[in-house]
């Protein structure tokens, strides 16, 4: 006679199967985690260099400005001091500052998960930056950009 499998030998077969799909499937959530982690802090190490960025090229075109209404040797850096926001209005493009809590808005003009603010101190020869930056879409992150606006311009020499 031909001997089937046993109850037993069937159940012992589909546990080490069923041991080894979860651990596969635990393996893969966790890369699935570790990828949606890299994409939010991408993007809001996007964001934060983003507005380090604005905010050097908005220094200097104060710099700029003042230069070409009062002359050389005229030029004082009217870089806002404090907790601030800075935004670009696509409507009349002009650099609006404004208090926080700020939210960050996409190229495209999506709304975001993001929210920042740009903190300044003046100094006599450089101003100290930090932009901090913030999400909670699927984990809660803060970021902090910390810089310097050196007195590097041409104005400055």
């Amino acid at each position: 006679m031909k001997r089937g499998t046993s109850f037993v030998e069937i159940m012992i077969a589909l546990l080490i199967i069923s041991a080894g799909l979860i651990g596969i499937l635990e393996i893969s959530t966790n890369y699935i985690k570790t990828l949606v982690f890299a994409k939010e802090m991408f993007v809001l190490n996007s964001a934060l260099q983003e507005k380090y960025q604005f905010l050097i090229a908005y220094r200097n075109k104060m710099l700029e400005k003042d230069f070409t209404r009062q002359g050389p040797g005229f030029a004082r850096e009217k870089l806002p001091t404090g907790n601030f926001c800075l935004e670009f209005d696509r409507n009349n493009s002009k650099i609006n500052t404004s208090s926080p809590p700020c939210r960050y808005n996409f190229l495209n003009g999506n709304n975001s998960n993001i929210n920042y603010f740009i903190n300044v101190v003046n100094s006599e020869d450089l101003s100290i930056v930090n932009v901090f930056a913030s999400s909670s879409k699927s984990f809660k992150l803060e970021v902090n950009l910390n810089g310097f606006l050196t007195r590097w311009h041409p104005l400055f020499q």
